[in-house]
């Protein structure tokens, strides 16, 4: 009962309700099977809910070095490959891109390469709240807030305080 609420109300599960497995030592479906406190401390643990991905990352630009890679992203050649025809913003390479500006509380996706993949809703969400943090924004609410303590407390006081000086 209670702890199943707990569970319900960790706004990241609500995209796993479909009998997905977050971990592989837990299901999260929250239709009928019970979660234990074991499967809690599991996911805590394993930090499963947080679902970040290695190799992608959130880069802040100026506005003339953002006009300068769309510039690059609409001017992509044409590559072969296997086969397969692609467009690549950068010649001989799988890597992919997106162009996001930070709104009230959002970062919106303006363009993208064509292999780009959308990042997980967790780690949009994060590198959304560092951003805000490092733009000054001082409206946050409680979810919000819990992301973004979250995000840092892997920085020491005095690294923030060393990178902000």
């Amino acid at each position: 009962g209670d702890l199943r609420s707990i569970v319900r109300s960790v706004y990241i599960l609500r995209q796993k309700r479909q009998n997905q497995r977050i971990n592989r030592d837990v299901d999260v479906s929250l239709s009928d099977v019970a979660i234990s406190f074991s499967d809690i401390k599991t996911l805590v643990r394993y930090r499963a809910l947080e679902q970040i991905e290695t190799g992608r990352f959130f880069v802040a630009l100026s506005l003339a070095e953002a006009e300068t890679v769309r510039s690059v992203l609409h001017n992509a050649t044409t590559v072969t490959t296997n086969g397969q025809v692609h467009h690549s913003f950068i010649e001989n390479s799988n890597a992919a891109i997106s162009l996001r500006v930070l709104t009230e509380n959002s970062m919106d996706m303006i363009d993208s390469s064509p292999q780009f993949e959308k990042p997980k809703h967790h780690h949009l969400n994060e590198a959304t709240q560092c951003w805000r943090f490092v733009n000054s924004d001082m409206w946050y609410q409680n979810k919000e807030l819990n992301v973004l303590v979250n995000a840092l407390q892997d920085n020491t006081c005095k690294e923030r305080e060393i990178w902000f000086a």
